[in-house]
């Protein structure tokens, strides 16, 4: 397996300048130079608004390679001036599922005019936000958009003399031709999407970008910025404590999400985690048939973290180690077929406290963890843990289950020791342990 090549194991904080500086960087005999426009800096980007209050959700993140990262976020950025007479173009990485609308007049979701362009269900859509109803559609075989691959767009804006806005779209050179789907004329003949600005539609400075859902990302870069190598992918594979359940903000605060900002832009950290997923099929609610799942197989991650079998650990689910081994073994294969270079690690099931959601912590040390050590060493995988990390600790979590805040900073450090391979600071480790 590749190992990672990390210079320090000291917990950082993530510097988002440092991150998002211009680059210029020989590859072979062709020498890139990557853009520092300030639309692709994730410090540019703020929180929208439901009247005076934030809206939740992650954070943009730059990464090492020219990117920002977009997942369950609903961010915007204030370009400098209205577009209407204009365009931008950009690359775009996304999954299923995201929407970036563009001329906003405001960042409040609740009082907004603007245009947007959505993919959803192999659709690509333009629409005006004074409606309800998706004015526009492009079926996904009739352009040349691809889903998690790299596609340029180009969008040109312009205003007619009757007041009528024309937004033309193309994608990977090839023009987007439009079918109304609505009565009221909303594409030309030439297929762009057109509408009717009423009275009270005004436009402005903004652009938006917005992904929900733990299977939806997306991710921006500059035109100018082709030829460079991304950064590795990390999927974080799980339940609830993968989710980041019971932290004060679940989408900053779960461990993937604290381990994004440990590795800062070198890695592409994803958070895959399901709350009350089961690893095994025939449970509560199979990790493999939910949306994460979809998002995860999508994501074709270089590395992949899974913890999960602590819901499978409820009496009523009668686990047994044989069934979980399949399980374990079948998530595993997953991965392999999707991307036969993963390096997986396999994460014990955490120390359980209480019987919170039914969890036995009797089932998970003598049921689950010996499966999920056997599926480490069957498929000569690493191990992480977790279960002998997080004993005495029980101050660190909220219900006996789930970990505080505080809990999840010390299992994302614990991750990050791991994947780097460096010791961990037990001066650091013991900080998280209860004093008695």
């Amino acid at each position: 397996m590749r190992k990672l090549k990390i210079l320090s194991c000291c917990l950082i904080t993530c510097l988002l300048a440092v991150c998002c500086l211009s680059a210029c960087k020989k590859d072979g005999q062709n020498s890139v130079t990557y853009s520092d426009d300030p639309m692709f800096k994730a410090e540019n980007w703020v929180y929208m608004t439901n009247g005076s209050i934030k809206d939740s959700g992650g954070i943009p993140y730059s990464l090492d390679d020219g990117t920002i990262k977009f997942h369950n976020a609903n961010q915007a950025y204030d370009l400098g001036k209205d577009y209407s007479d204009g365009s931008l173009s950009f690359m775009l990485k996304g999954s299923d599922n995201w929407q970036m609308w563009f001329l906003a007049d405001t960042v409040d979701n609740t009082k907004v005019n603007c245009y947007k362009l959505i993919y959803k269900d192999d659709v690509l859509y333009m629409t005006a936000s004074d409606t309800s109803q998706m004015l526009s559609g492009a079926e996904k075989q009739t352009t040349d958009y691809k889903t998690n691959e790299w596609n340029k767009f180009e969008i040109k804006f312009s205003v007619t003399q009757e007041n009528v806005s024309n937004i033309s779209v193309t994608v990977n050179g090839s023009k987007v031709k439009f079918k109304d789907l609505q009565k009221g004329g909303n594409v030309s003949e030439s297929g762009d999407f057109t509408h009717k600005r009423g009275e009270n539609f005004k436009t402005g400075n903004y652009m938006t970008v917005k992904v929900w859902y733990g299977d939806c990302y997306l991710q921006l870069r500059s035109i100018d910025d082709d030829g460079k190598a991304e950064v590795e992918k990390i999927a974080c594979i799980g339940d609830s404590v993968t989710y980041g359940a019971n932290a004060d903000d679940s989408y900053t605060d779960s461990y993937p999400a604290q381990l994004q900002k440990l590795f800062g832009g070198k890695f592409n950290v994803m958070n895959f985690g399901k709350s009350g997923a089961t690893a095994r099929d025939g449970a509560d609610d199979p990790y493999r048939k939910t949306a994460e799942y979809r998002g995860m197989t999508s994501f074709k991650a270089d590395k992949a973290i899974i913890m999960l079998g602590s819901n499978d650990s409820k009496t009523y689910q009668v686990p047994t180690k044989e069934s979980m081994v399949q399980a374990f073994t079948a998530l595993v294969e997953d991965l392999y077929a999707i991307n036969s270079k993963t390096e997986i690690y396999i994460a014990t099931s955490p120390y359980a406290y209480s019987s919170a959601y039914e969890i036995n912590n009797g089932n998970i040390e003598n049921i689950i963890i010996p499966a999920q050590k056997q599926v480490a060493e069957d498929n000569g995988l690493k191990l992480i843990d977790m279960h002998e990390f997080t004993k005495n600790m029980n101050g660190n979590y909220a219900d006996g289950v789930h970990p505080t805040t505080k809990g999840y900073t010390y299992f994302a450090y614990r991750m990050y020791c791991a994947l780097t391979e460096t010791p961990a600071d037990e001066d650091y480790v013991a900080s998280f342990k209860d004093k008695n």
